[in-house]
């Protein structure tokens, strides 16, 4: 009877030992898993886009009442026919929405007015996305990428190029646009560095707009944008841009596409080469395949922030020196950064600072060197665009080359609004400058401006003559 109970015993321990090790793997291999599931956010907290999956994650948040919630995509993405559409009438989106350089593709079929993949929109902002695939309908103000802006707050769509066929069985007048549906509300909606090359069909539909299908009251701006459509069924376009009650402010317009009846708003380019209207449209332009087409920004996405023992930022490369930017620019203009290394930016890197969002932190360069490739038509172009009141920029060398079109460019600073402390900053870079009030260190600057120890030894190139300076224009 001992023998029995033992042998048993033995047998419990060993069923208890194999169930311990069971389970040991299964917590081992979970955790594994864990460990290697991507992150749904990147170091800068925008959701991350990498399948259909994750894009209906993005709309049903969005149209659940999280306007606000910024994105980016991380790969391309095929979208199943029928997908979720973003923002509601409740729910506008209000947020920003960064392609990243990848392709968006869809197949929509309206079902009602104003029909969009981003539906409603107040507010926004859409940039580096190449939109394609369909979108069908069978009622009015229908548009390639963005069905309604409405709403107060501005909305901006940035290097985005829309591929759609935008097919319509309406009667007569169906004010759809190739990128924009319908312009409702008293908030502005700005188009820079855009692109349509979807088509416009239909056999029934006429008084379609190019990009812009019809703006009620609000304010337009369009900059830098091609009409340069794949096809456009006959009698159906009316304007080669925009249908507009409101405001309409327009600059380097163009059009690759000709018909009867058409009313054209742009310049033609008809016999020009790609390469030719890429040089037209801006440094944001380049030429492939024989067309014109937007340079949409491409950037890795940066990890987790890492900080030093005094609570600085630290930036060892370009994306994290987007990553300081972007949260600059989105209102933490007391960051404090430090760099660890040289860092080498693209044409593509961010500045720091806008007009709302003026970085005032204190910033060290550590010896380093920054070598930047900043070039557009706008102004504040600098690696530091805006500065406010008592920012701090010291033991920094700014090399490579700056070209700007605007005013207020700077080799450090292009306006600053307030006081600063600038000290032991050299700058070796190339500038080209040909608006007014730019300068080697800072571009304009309206309040008192300590310079210490600093070095203008780069070269200057100036087109106009109106407020230069060696330090400060």
């Amino acid at each position: 009877m001992t023998e029995h109970r033992t042998g048993k015993s033995l047998r419990n321990a060993l069923a208890l030992l194999l169930c311990l090790i069971a389970a040991a793997g299964v917590l081992s291999l979970s955790a594994l898993a864990d460990e290697q599931l991507p992150p749904e956010t990147d170091g800068i907290g925008r959701y991350i886009i990498r399948s259909a999956e994750n894009w209906e994650t993005f709309a049903a948040r969005v149209n659940d009442g999280e306007t606000g919630l910024n994105a980016v995509m991380d790969a391309d993405v095929i979208l199943p026919a029928g997908a979720a559409t973003v923002g509601t009438e409740e729910h506008p989106y209000a947020g920003e929405f960064n392609g990243n350089g990848h392709s968006l593709t869809f197949s929509l079929t309206a079902d009602g007015y104003r029909f969009g993949l981003f539906r409603v929109v107040n507010g926004c902002k859409i940039s580096n996305l190449h939109a394609e695939g369909a979108v069908s309908t069978s009622y009015r103000l229908a548009g390639g990428l963005v069905g309604e802006k409405t709403g107060s707050s501005s909305a901006y769509l940035e290097r985005c190029r829309v591929s759609v066929v935008v097919s319509s069985t309406v009667e007569d007048d169906c004010a759809v646009g190739g990128i924009v549906g319908a312009i409702t509300g008293s908030g502005s909606v700005y188009l820079t560095d855009c692109l349509f090359d979807g088509s416009l069909l239909s056999d029934t539909s006429t008084r379609a707009a190019g990009m812009v299908g019809f703006n009620y009251s609000a304010s337009i701006y369009l900059r830098n944008c091609l009409f340069d459509p794949a096809q456009v069924s006959a009698g159906m376009l009316w304007k080669t841009f925009y249908r507009s009650e409101g405001y309409a402010d327009t600059n380097n317009l163009f059009y690759v596409y000709t018909a009867d009846g058409v009313s054209y708003q742009g310049s033609g380019r008809t016999n020009s080469t790609a390469d030719e209207i890429a040089a037209q449209l801006g440094a944001a332009w380049s030429a492939a395949d024989g067309r014109a087409r937007p340079r949409l920004r491409v950037g890795e996405l940066p990890g987790a922030p890492v900080y030093d023992e005094s609570g600085r930022l630290v930036i060892s490369n370009a994306t994290e020196w987007d990553a300081f930017a972007y949260r600059v620019n989105h209102g933490e203009t007391g960051l404090n950064a430090v760099l660890s290394t040289d860092v080498t930016l693209t044409a593509d890197s961010l500045t720091v600072g806008d007009s709302s969002n003026r970085y005032a932190g204190s910033f060290s360069g550590d010896g380093h060197t920054l070598t930047v490739a900043y070039s557009g038509t706008g102004g504040n172009i600098a690696p530091f665009s805006n500065t406010g009141y008592d920012v701090s920029i010291s033991d920094l060398t700014v090399a490579g080359s700056i070209s700007s079109g605007g005013n207020y460019a700077g080799g450090l600073i292009g306006y600053l609004y307030g006081t600063a402390n600038i000290s032991r900053v050299r700058v070796s870079a190339d500038l080209t400058f040909s608006g007014y009030s730019s300068g080697g260190l800072i571009g304009y600057s309206d309040s008192t401006t300590v310079i210490q120890d600093c070095l203008f030894d780069g070269s200057m190139t100036l087109t106009n003559n109106s407020n230069y300076g060696g330090f400060i224009g």
